[in-house]
């Protein structure tokens, strides 16, 4: 199995594809391409747009819960992974369990 490692584009525009009958989808359906780390990313960034779907509410919300600044929130709602590691994603997850206890079970 090839393991490949995808741009922020490549990837967004498998978000995009996903979504466009899905209003709320929060996953990608086409993971084959991937790497492993990818998988994981995405696996973390899916619990902060979870939160935002289920609390209904908005980035700039979400960046003042977790006292992130917006734009930090916003690539990692918007899948763009390759601007993180999986290290710093679990950290910033571990915030969002603070304030969240679905998450927090999720951990």
């Amino acid at each position: 199995m090839e393991i490949v490692s995808l741009s922020n584009l490549e990837v967004l525009k498998l978000v995009k594809e996903a979504k466009k009958d899905l209003k709320n989808l929060t996953h990608i359906t086409d993971k084959k391409k991937l790497s492993y780390e990818d998988k994981m990313k995405i696996a973390l960034c899916k619990h902060f747009v979870q939160h935002m779907n289920e609390k209904k509410i908005t980035l700039t919300e979400l960046s003042i819960e977790l006292k992130m600044p917006k734009s930090r929130v916003s690539e990692i709602i918007n899948y763009k992974i390759s601007k993180y590691t999986v290290d710093k994603l679990i950290e910033n997850v571990l915030k969002l369990a603070a304030i969240s206890p679905k998450t927090r079970a999720y951990l």
